[in-house]
């Protein structure tokens, strides 16, 4: 049997979305199982031998290597595998295929796994299975062993304003804040500068004066609207930072979290200035809270055990009961996306990131 794994692998990088194929690599390996890894912008045909294992994340492009591939059936089992939230613009591609894959194993947070019987998407139900990220702590040390003095206290932005994703990052609302508040409490890591807050650009987090620019701040703050559930949250988590989100960042019902309400300034400052007045107290026992929470939710062998538990099963067949009107609103929504790969934009960037990947395998 081989695993055929449509995922980002690469040992030399510790953020995601590697550490998650890294890992699932590393535990597949040790389960004796032969492991081959697939691009998934490549436009390779995958033909498996009887009872091989499909695994991977699906490009909203049909011709690319994990839609391709579904197709055979020899698979023992073909099993969907990215981020999952409510927004129909980045999501409703995934209604083309999802139906004839056995699994969609749904990276995403409580929030939203919690919504999908409310949601566009609730006839997936029955095909998903909650995954949550995972994170090697050994490297995201503890930084933060002591608070900045009450009401002078800062909160670190790190992120991008990337035009694919800053429609769910929600970079304006944060810049709202930060304007209503006062931006010497701000610190943005990132590509872009957001307001008059201090601007680090990218920094390098191996790199100890990169983690003394962090430890000088108490709090993470992200605003996402539409955010499955963010790595940067667990590893500001392990260096000790307590982070401060909104709820469709995927976290919430945590007490080490705090909770902003999604594009309502007023409230928002209110909490940002409560916590300037938080005891150190208070501000310890989130952090313990946290590492309690990395410690439950986030291993990355209990991840992997519970992906490779259900993709080893045989075809379970569930059901899919979907309405001509929900199909129909997705595929609008598909239509209008900024993923949709039959836009001239998109297809341009595909074939630059498809020849330069072909290139690399013919020259290697």
């Amino acid at each position: 049997m081989t695993i055929h794994l449509v995922y980002p692998v690469d040992f030399s990088k510790i953020s995601a979305p590697w550490t998650l194929g890294n890992n699932l690599y590393k535990y597949f390996i040790s389960k004796n199982l032969k492991v081959k890894v697939y691009q998934w912008t490549s436009f390779e045909k995958i033909y498996p031998k009887e009872n091989d294992i499909l695994i991977g994340h699906a490009h909203p492009n049909p011709l690319t290597c994990f839609r391709r591939s579904m197709k055979s059936k020899k698979w023992k089992s073909i099993n969907l595998l990215q981020p999952y939230n409510e927004d129909p613009y980045q999501m409703s591609y995934i209604n083309n295929f999802v139906k004839d894959c056995d699994n969609f194993f749904s990276i995403t947070g409580d929030y939203w796994f919690d919504r999908i019987n409310q949601s566009i998407f609730k006839s997936w139900k029955n095909k998903m299975i909650q995954v949550n990220m995972g994170l090697e702590r050994n490297h995201y040390p503890k930084l933060k062993y002591k608070f900045n003095k009450i009401k002078n206290r800062k909160f670190l932005y790190i992120g991008n304003d990337y035009e694919f994703n800053n429609f769910a990052k929600n970079l304006n609302y944060l810049d709202e804040i930060i304007n209503s508040y006062n931006h010497n409490f701000f610190g943005i890591v990132g590509n872009k500068k957001i307001n008059k807050s201090k601007f680090y650009g990218w920094l390098d987090f191996k790199d100890k004066k990169s983690l003394k620019i962090v430890k000088n701040y108490d709090f993470y703050l992200i605003v996402s609207k539409n955010d499955a559930n963010p790595t940067t949250i667990l590893e500001v988590m392990s260096w000790g930072l307590i982070p401060v989100s909104t709820k469709e960042c995927g976290y919430y019902k945590s007490k080490g979290i705090i909770n902003l309400p999604l594009n309502n300034v007023k409230k928002s400052i209110n909490i940002l200035k409560n916590l300037q007045i938080k005891s150190e107290k208070y501000l310890i026992n989130s952090q313990r809270i946290n590492y309690k929470k990395l410690k439950e939710d986030h291993d990355w062998n209990k991840i992997c055990k519970k992906i490779y538990t259900r993709m080893m099963k045989t075809k379970i067949n569930l059901k899919f009961n979907q309405t001509k009107k929900e199909k129909l609103i997705l595929k609008k929504f598909e239509i209008n996306s900024n993923t949709n790969y039959k836009n001239i934009k998109n297809i341009v960037k595909f074939f630059l990131s498809s020849t330069k990947f072909l290139l690399r395998s013919f020259f290697n």
